[in-house]
């Protein structure tokens, strides 16, 4: 089972690129949806089957209740807050945590850290009861900072492992890294404009190779929404990962299991919805494997999981 740092990968991986530049520029292939949207997800999957690094993806926990475990008492949580690309200590930001994600849309924390001081250091206080909780790392004052928010972090934990230790480290990104990102992708950021990254899952926190990713401005259940994501031509802003890296040339997920999607538009008051597809056993067609409703904000980078569908 593996639960790396998404944002700590993708740091190294941005590095590398600037150290060797891109290559393999080739775009995806597209199809055109019911809405007369590019990229239209049940043509856009890759011909492969999707798989784990150990084998086979277990899809046993669909439809099953969520496994990420609680506090059954408010909790300290506390660690050190770390600049995305440097690892040092990260002072004068602040962490909040929300116990939803409209809270967090309306910006009504559960409890927000003080400013962390010269060693970076954040204190504060998580809900009981809450399974998965949403946090921001902020600058106050917006100048050397961007918004980072973790969402729907399983924060007491998922089994079988115990209970996680209540000390969590948290990164945040500069204004350099989030004009770096789309830069040496070879497009340009949008102001004003937000990010959204993350990895794709099975059951058993395995990554899965050979999935896609959508983001649209509605649900499915909306028959006019728009496709946000777009693989191709000038508009292009979604990518996957090759060797630790955003490439232009990747058309489904890596073994690594990771996505990128830039400039999305904010949607205040309101959510996007990523979706995940792609083909197993069960399902060689392909078939929606997780949804997700997320908010996005200006300037700002959302890290987040995609993992199998779990009953509501």
């Amino acid at each position: 089972m593996r639960n790396r740092n998404l944002v700590g990968t993708l740091a190294a991986g941005l590095f590398l690129c600037l150290a060797t530049s891109l290559s393999g520029c080739g775009d995806d292939d597209g199809g055109t949806n019911d809405n007369g949207n590019s990229n239209a997800t049940e043509d856009h999957l890759s011909d492969e089957m999707m798989v784990t690094p150990v084998g086979t993806p277990d899809f046993g926990c669909e439809g099953a209740a969520d496994p990420a475990m609680v506090y059954t008492m408010e909790t300290e949580i506390s660690g050190i807050v770390q600049d995305f690309e440097e690892d040092w200590a990260v002072e004068g930001v602040l962490v909040s945590v929300y116990e939803t994600l409209e809270d967090l849309i309306n910006d009504t924390p559960y409890d927000t850290s003080a400013e962390t001081g010269p060693t970076g250091s954040y204190s504060l206080m998580a809900p009981a009861n809450v399974a998965r909780m949403q946090f921001k790392i902020w600058d106050p004052t917006f100048q050397d900072y961007f918004i980072t928010l973790e969402l729907n972090e399983p924060v007491a934990g998922m089994p079988p492992g115990p209970p996680q230790a209540t000390g969590k480290d948290r990164l945040v990104i500069s204004d350099v890294t989030m004009q770096t990102v789309p830069a040496i992708l070879g497009i340009g950021r949008d102001a004003g404009t937000g990010i959204v990254a993350g990895r794709v899952y099975d059951c058993n926190r395995d990554e899965l190779q050979w999935g896609a990713m959508r983001a649209y401005d509605g649900p499915e259940s909306d028959p006019g929404r728009q496709l946000l994501s777009v693989y191709e031509g000038a508009d292009r802003n979604a990518f996957y990962f090759a060797d630790g890296m955003p490439v232009r040339g990747q058309m489904f997920t890596d073994p690594e299991g990771q996505f990128l999607i830039a400039n999305l538009v904010p949607t205040p008051g309101d959510f996007i919805t990523m979706e995940f597809w792609g083909r197993y056993g069960d399902c060689p067609d392909g078939c929606l494997i997780s949804t997700q409703e997320i908010p996005v904000l200006p300037d700002s980078i959302v890290v987040t999981d995609m993992v199998p569908l779990y009953a509501q």
